[in-house]
């Protein structure tokens, strides 16, 4: 008994050893040490976390390349959102900047778009309210940012496995409740759903700026873990914002309440090129596997929560919904599930019968009726719905 017990604390003892050699030998930086110290007592623990880091803004002939060297140093792979306004002709530090394309394309990162100008594709509300970019417009962002992007990479950017996109702002896949309230409320939209996050699955089959990134093969690359460095300067803030600012990172990045998650940074922002190596050594030591852009595209949890919403999704979505209907309808005439088949009956024809209410007119619309939005058995679709143009011409 005496021999087990010394076992268990000699074998402890050296996973306890281990661990700490690992952690040291990561980073000799005083601070990390102390930052490692202070998240331990804080019971920061990241065990079965997943993280992919992706970076906005870029490229910045100052900032990037420094974050991009840190993370090759660890062999991190991360994805690279760019503003192709950087990369018009005649900008600043324009070889500088299509020079560190190559080096994330060389060294396994992925280049995606974040649209051409940093603004928003669909409504956005803060202390003011922007209607966001029309169809046109949109079409001439996202088309001028695929020109942009493969002009600076000789074509390398259309050649890569994943073709993906972030909306700025995440405006047009990720609109807050205010904004869900205000589309009803003006009625650019009408929701069937009662709750947000009801309201929020039917926005994204809806949305005209995800079916026209849909249109070019692109996956929208939204984020469930934001750094927050938007709220800092650009250039390094003072000592204790900057731990505080890479401690809560830790401590969001691990909460365990969402175990896969990608994480918001801003690759023009100075803060970034000290923060990001301390963040990924941290991280690994407590336990975070950094997975690559391939292992992001293949995780169920981020795409089943709208996370990653893949190109074939978004082009497929409408059809899924009529689809499941018909399913519904199907499983009618299954002998075997008489019951199941009777309460299944009566939803289908009860959707068929009411059509679709709109609370905020107060009526029921019927087949192919409504404006932004159609009506098509008991279901609401965009009025630009492929769905709904061939069932409704």
């Amino acid at each position: 008994m005496h021999t087990k017990i010394l076992f268990f604390i000699l074998s402890f003892l050296t996973l306890q050893n281990t661990y700490a050699n690992t952690c040291k030998s990561l980073n000799n930086d005083p601070l990390f040490k102390e930052l490692l110290s202070d998240l331990k007592n804080q019971n920061v623990s990241c065990d079965g976390i997943k993280t992919h880091l992706s970076f906005d803004d870029g490229p910045n002939e100052k900032t990037s390349g420094l974050i991009l060297d840190e993370l090759n140093k660890r062999n991190i792979k991360a994805t690279f959102f760019i503003t192709t306004t950087n990369l018009l002709p005649g900008t600043p530090g324009l070889k500088e900047k299509q020079a560190i394309l190559a080096r994330e394309l060389a060294t396994g990162h992925t280049v995606a778009s974040h649209g051409h100008e940093h603004n928003a594709y669909d409504m956005r509300i803060t202390s003011s309210q922007e209607a966001g970019y029309t169809n046109a417009q949109r079409q001439e962002q996202i088309k001028k940012s695929m020109q942009l992007l493969d002009g600076a990479t000789n074509g390398q950017f259309s050649g890569q496995e994943f073709r993906l996109f972030r909306f700025p702002y995440g405006r047009g896949a990720m609109p807050s409740q205010k904004e869900i309230e205000e589309m009803e409320r003006t009625k650019k939209m009408v929701f069937s759903g009662d709750t947000y996050a009801e309201k929020l699955k039917e926005y994204r089959r809806m949305s005209p700026a995800l079916q026209q990134i849909g249109e070019h093969g692109f996956s929208h690359i939204g984020w469930n873990h934001d750094s927050n460095d938007s709220s800092l300067p650009f250039t390094m803030p003072a000592e204790n914002v900057f731990k505080s600012y890479v401690l809560n990172n830790l401590k969001n990045m691990c909460s365990p309440s969402v175990k896969t998650k990608i994480s918001l940074f801003h690759d023009i922002k100075e803060v970034n090129t000290r923060a990001i190596p301390l963040i990924a050594d941290l991280g690994q030591c407590l336990g975070v596997d950094f997975i690559s852009p391939k292992e992001m595209m293949s995780t169920a949890t981020l795409t089943n929560n709208d996370v990653v919403i893949k190109s074939k999704a978004i082009a497929q979505a409408p059809v899924q919904m009529a689809d499941d209907l018909g399913k519904l309808i199907n499983q009618l005439s299954n002998p075997g599930k008489q019951c199941a088949g009777a309460a299944i009956e009566k939803k289908v024809h009860a959707q068929a019968e009411k059509g679709c209410y709109s609370k905020y007119l107060n009526k029921t619309f019927g087949n192919c009726e409504g404006e932004s939005s159609k009506c098509f058995e008991g279901k609401w679709y965009g009025a630009d719905d492929p769905f709904i143009m061939l069932n409704c011409s």
